[in-house]
Order: C-alpha cells, then sequence, then structure tokens
C-alpha cells in the first residue's frame, strides 16, 4: 500500500496537527488489525486477550504517505 488518505470533523479543532498525529497513529494500528489479525470463528472464541498481542505493521510495510485532513467547521456543509 503507498498512500492512505483520510478525513476527520472533529468539530472546534484546538490542535490539529496533534489531530493528525492521532489519526495516523489510528490508521497504522488499523492497518495492522486488518492485516495480521487472524482467528477462529466458533462462538465465544478470543482473537486476542490483549491489544499487546496484536502485531505492528513494520515499517517497511506502513504506507509511504498518510494524508490526514482535518475538516474545519467554519467551511463545512450543512
Amino acid at each position: 500500500m503507498r498512500r492512505v488518505v483520510s478525513a476527520t470533523d472533529s468539530e472546534a479543532a484546538v490542535s490539529p496537527d496533534g489531530i493528525r498525529i492521532q489519526a495516523k497513529g489510528g490508521i497504522v494500528q488499523w492497518l495492522s488489525r486488518a492485516i495480521y489479525e487472524w482467528g477462529d470463528l466458533r462462538p465465544h472464541h478470543r482473537y486476542l486477550d490483549r491489544l499487546v498481542e496484536l502485531p505492528m505493521l513494520p515499517f517497511e510495510r506502513v504506507p509511504d504517505t498518510i494524508d490526514v485532513h482535518v475538516i474545519d467547521p467554519r467551511t463545512r456543509c450543512s
């Protein structure tokens, strides 16, 4: 995967850079879960006991570009 584009609407953005950083971290975690999570589909089976057991993407597999656009509520369409 080369590029991920995301948009977030967080109402009044006090720290847009902080929002972007948090969103990028969430995207990497989501991709890790989507790629590496596996499990048994039988009832009552737990995939992971703890979040720390989830393998994270190695740096070479993280997308080259992760664009996060923070929507400005003043310019949002109603």
